[in-house]
């Protein structure tokens, strides 16, 4: 495994402990936790977001795997099967059923609706308000009602992260960028996004940016159309990329984009040189969630006011 794939597991186990923490805590262990209380958390957690997973449209469960860790997203992923999802359950009872069948037989005893609350006031707290209020909207009412109110009061989403003016999108974005190029083979792209545990590469040509490829692109215009692993990024690449300037503040990038479509946004100085991404998971980790994701959810609306950059 490569320096960069260990830091991105080491990232993970080390997001994954939070997590753990956090409902070992609300499931009533002790304030240090030991290896049963995480043994137990890791269940629990386990349980209830696959039974959180089946009920969600597939695409909401896909949305919400990607805001994941690794480790948790494999977890949450575990004999997954799409093609009979959602379930019909609809009523709370039959969602704590659902978990109290899932927990059973595993040693201590635990309280599943306290142990939906736990996991689910855990994924409010490290997953990004936008994701998190698509998967309420996408419960049942009966079942939303387990969600947590929100917690807490946040920095607001326009205040930089040093209380100095407005937050810039400089703030939250990621520097360390990778190209993918035109001429690329699917495949060769496909194994850098496995590497590097993401699911988007901008791609460039002779300096300039000239499109975007995703994992789902991928999917849609390469396998589905029946293209193999050699065909090129161009052939499935969307050219047509809306991009912010890392220099305006979010309250200006919301201002100018209403439905959140896309999970990253190409970043461009005034030169419109590409200098970094930004997406929900930077702003999630960087800020609190719940207030970066509302600050964040509405960057990369598609056709929205700010023109896409085209290649040349």
């Amino acid at each position: 495994m490569s320096a960069s794939g260990l830091e991105t597991f080491d990232r993970s186990i080390h997001a994954t402990n939070a997590w753990l923490k956090g409902i070992s805590r609300e499931i009533g262990a002790a304030e240090e936790i030991g290896a049963a209380d995480r043994k137990l958390a890791w269940r629990v957690l386990g349980v209830v977001l696959r039974a959180l997973r089946d009920r969600l449209p597939v695409d909401d469960a896909a949305h919400l795997a990607a805001q994941l860790p690794l480790l948790i997203r494999g977890a949450f992923c575990e004999q997954y099967r799409p093609a009979v999802q959602p379930t019909s359950m609809r009523s709370r009872a039959e969602f704590i059923a659902r978990v109290a069948d899932g927990l059973e037989g595993g040693g201590r005893p635990i309280n599943p609706e306290r142990a939906i609350k736990a996991v689910f006031s855990t994924v409010q707290r490290h997953v990004a308000e936008a994701e998190t209020a698509k998967v309420r909207h996408a419960l049942p009412e009966d079942i939303r009602m387990l969600w947590p109110a929100d917690v807490g009061v946040h920095q607001s989403k326009h205040q930089s992260k040093h209380g100095e003016g407005p937050m810039k999108v400089a703030d939250v974005m990621t520097r360390k960028v990778q190209l993918a190029s035109p001429d690329d083979s699917l495949m060769e792209v496909a194994k850098r996004m496995t590497k590097e545990d993401v699911g988007f590469l901008p791609v460039g040509e002779n300096d300039r940016l000239v499109g975007t490829i995703t994992d789902r692109d991928i999917v849609a215009r390469a396998v589905a159309q029946g293209k193999d692993g050699q065909a090129r990024v161009r052939d499935a690449m969307t050219q047509d990329v809306k991009y912010c300037f890392e220099d305006e503040s979010i309250e200006d990038v919301v201002q100018n984009t209403s439905d959140i479509q896309l999970r990253r946004l190409p970043v461009l100085n005034r030169d419109k040189r590409l200098v970094g991404i930004v997406s929900l998971a930077d702003a999630a980790m960087k800020y609190d969630p719940a207030a970066a994701g509302d600050a964040m959810s509405g960057v990369v609306e598609p056709g929205g006011s700010k023109a896409g950059l085209q290649g040349r």
